[in-house]
């Protein structure tokens, strides 16, 4: 099977170099569908038993070989990860026909397939010199992806950040593993132990590098440049598995069979929860809807984080069961965020190739227009909500559980009192995220679907095509089915979530509900627009889309609310000789800035850029000053291993 995935992936970098027009869509299509099953096949075959795989001879990598293992964790990434790129492949060939862009060029498929290959061999890899070449693959080919429209400003600026963002992620791990690596005496996975106190300066980088990639506060300002530039499929893959990928690093490599110190585990703890209250925050106040999506996974990425700390917090202070509770709960959230984040950016592909605009104030009324997407659109906004029965709900209880049971660890006498107070802040930021997840999802929702139009793209919008529909509609039953079946799960640790039912039951219920939305779906959109009839406009003449309430209004009040983080400004301007009872007009205006970007992050990039102008004054083009800085620098290391 690993041969047979290896062919179907060089026939996919094949097929768009020989036929690069638009009649290999399908075609592509197919080859990618294939290499996703094959995947799931791999992930399912592999979950019983641990095995291994080497690369012979010559595939060498100097200091060790190509060793891949399958084990009960990757094989639930790589099911994850085929089930993705399978509902994927059907979404492309729909949203490549109808988008007007450089995606359909052969370099998108080409970058695709190795994205998709990289994150396979992420998952699977069994020693870190294999994972960072596939990590630079899966991050060099995901920044192509991003960076497929260079002719906007905004374009080149989301590559920029991202690529730099990367850069900075593989900087950190390169280092951390290079001390892992020396001090074990291997690159293996297996034989490191970061519990050793001496290794707490690299296991502190690895996880600052796991951490950009992840999105996690305060390291997510890529995540809303890189997802409104890139494709919505592509977007759907990076939210759904790539940032996964890093939490798949901590759990391989910290949480495992390993305990950190619980001070490690506090710190990452406060940052989760910082980032989910930081993340739903952010994303209420969005205006365009793929930034809303992009912070939003800033908030999930933020509780996974959360029940990974509670793990080690409570692997450390010897609760076996309790961490175990704690990383079923990050594990399931991750499986359960992917499929609901996919589900949700793939119809945010829809809106955005029908109506040509993501912006909430341009959007509205499309519930008539596209009454499939918005039905799907519903249920992701449930999913990310944690309604019942949905598999957010499921996932998100068991984390309020590990926290809940952790109280009784902090509150142990052994233990300090602000330990315990700190649990009790992390539950109360995170209930706090639940409201604002909640709202922030209304609004999108709302002002995108209901309502009337706010322009004329949106009048005139269309539904999806029918394999589109078909990949959001298996998404969207995924995450139901998901919600049904984990009870089993949680019976494992005495919780009850929902009545358990039978394996024949959940398989049933799933078929019936993939059947009965897209049966929905169909129905609504050969209904067409129906009868539409206008509520009492109290006098004040025809409705029309000014009348109703905007994207801004609905979340002022939490936006001045929190004012200082947002830097949320109004400015309203009200002219007329007798302003006060009869103004001639009023012109409101709201501004907000990230604090992070503008009182962090500017400052030292324009720090660089300056010492950057000073240092390229030593470029004089003179070859006798660049004899003279090589001498200098070799005198330099002389004296500094001379002193060593």
């Amino acid at each position: 099977m690993a041969i047979v995935a290896v062919a179907t992936i060089v026939l996919g970098l094949l097929v768009p170099l020989i036929s690069p027009n638009k009649t290999s869509n399908k075609v592509l299509s197919a080859v990618l569908l294939t290499f996703a099953l094959i995947i799931i096949y791999l992930g399912v075959v592999a979950f019983p038993e641990t095995r291994l795989l080497q690369l012979p001879q010559p595939f060498y990598l100097g200091l060790a070989p190509f060793v891949f293992r399958f084990d009960q964790l990757s094989s639930i990434f790589l099911v994850l990860l085929g089930t993705l790129t399978a509902a994927v492949s059907l979404y492309i060939p729909g949203y490549l026909k109808h988008h007007d862009g450089s995606p359909k060029s052969a370099a998108f498929w080409i970058n695709l397939f190795l994205f998709v290959l990289a994150m396979a061999s992420v998952v699977v890899a069994a020693n870190a010199l294999t994972f960072l070449l596939y990590w630079e693959l899966m991050s060099l080919s995901s920044a192509l992806l991003v960076a497929q429209d260079l002719k906007t400003r905004s374009g080149r600026r989301a590559a920029f950040i991202y690529a730099g963002a990367t850069r900075l992620a593989t900087a950190f791990l390169a280092v951390g593993f290079l001390a892992f690596g020396n001090h074990f005496q291997s690159w293996s996975f297996s034989d490191w132990h970061p519990e050793e106190p001496a290794l707490l300066p690299p296991s502190i980088l690895i996880l600052l590098g796991l951490s950009i990639k992840a999105g996690l506060w305060p390291f997510h300002i890529w995540l809303p440049y890189a997802h409104p530039a890139a494709p919505s499929p592509v977007s759907a893959l990076m939210s759904g598995f790539m940032i996964k990928t890093a939490i798949y690093a901590i759990l391989r490599i910290f949480v495992l069979d390993t305990a950190l110190t619980p001070a490690v585990a506090l710190v990452l703890l406060c940052i989760g929860a910082v980032s989910a209250v930081w993340g739903s925050l952010f994303a209420l106040v969005q205006e365009d809807l793929k930034k809303v999506l992009a912070y939003s996974s800033v908030e999930n990425i933020g509780l996974i984080t959360v029940a990974l700390a509670t793990s080690m917090y409570a692997r450390s202070a010897g609760n076996q069961a309790l961490a175990d509770l704690a990383m079923v709960a990050a594990v399931l959230h991750c499986i359960n965020h992917g499929v609901f984040k996919a589900l949700l950016f793939l119809c945010a592909g829809s809106v955005d190739i029908r109506t040509h605009t993501r912006l909430l104030s341009r959007l509205g009324g499309l519930g008539w227009k596209m009454p499939s997407t918005m039905l799907l659109f519903i249920a992701g906004c449930a999913c990310i909500c944690a309604l019942p029965p949905t598999n957010g709900f499921a996932s998100k209880w068991l984390i309020y559980q590990s926290l809940f049971k952790s109280l009784s660890l902090a509150f142990a006498p052994t233990d300090q009192e602000p330990t315990s107070l700190l649990f009790v802040l992390v539950i109360g930021c995170l209930a706090l995220t639940s409201g604002l997840t909640i709202a922030g999802y209304t609004r999108a929702a709302g002002m995108v679907f209901l309502g009337r139009p706010r322009s004329g793209d949106s009048a005139h919008a269309r539904e999806a095509d029918r394999e589109m529909i078909l990949a959001k509609t298996i998404l969207a039953g995924l995450c139901l089915g998901l919600g049904i079946v984990t009870p089993s799960l949680a019976n494992l640790f005495n919780i009850r979530l929902l009545p358990t039912l039978p394996l024949p039951v959940i398989a049933v219920f799933f078929l019936l509900t993939v059947l009965f939305l897209y049966l929905l779906s169909r129905a609504a959109r050969e209904r067409g627009e129906g009868r539409r009839v206008d509520s009492w406009e109290c006098g004040y003449g025809s409705f029309n889309g000014r009348t109703q309430i905007s994207p801004e209004s609905f979340s002022q009040p939490v936006a001045y609310l929190f004012r200082p983080i947002l830097l949320y400004r109004m400015n309203s301007d009200i002219t007329g000789a007798d302003r006060r009872h009869f103004p001639d007009k009023i012109r409101s205006e709201t501004s907000m800035k990230s604090l992070l970007e503008t009182s962090v992050y500017k400052p030292i990039v324009n720090l660089f850029v300056n010492a950057g102008k000073h240092l390229a004054r030593l470029q004089a083009g003179s070859v006798h000053m660049y004899l003279l800085y090589v001498l200098c620098s070799l005198v330099g290391l002389l004296l500094v291993g001379a002193l060593l």
